[in-house]
């Protein structure tokens, strides 16, 4: 939908899944809504709020971000 132009009807199931993934507790996938939402908005030249919701997924526990760098941090990973 996205890539196609159909903002309107991307941003309405941005919108549910965020809804739905938020009363979950579902950071992944949030976190993967958010990155699409964001990218949307770019495309639309809706920067500013582009930003903010790239900056929102930023929030999210670095897991949901596909970050590894908490595994070094909490220990997880030792050096051998």
């Amino acid at each position: 939908m996205i890539y196609t132009d159909r903002f309107g009807t991307a941003s309405f199931w941005c919108d549910q899944l965020l809804t739905r993934t938020e009363s979950r507790g579902l950071p992944v996938v949030q976190a993967t809504v958010l990155a699409a939402k964001a990218e949307m908005l770019t495309r639309k030249g809706e920067f500013d709020e582009a930003a903010t919701t790239a900056r929102t997924t930023l929030t999210l526990p670095a897991r949901a971000r596909g970050e590894r760098s908490w595994a070094f941090r909490s220990g997880v990973w030792s050096s051998r």
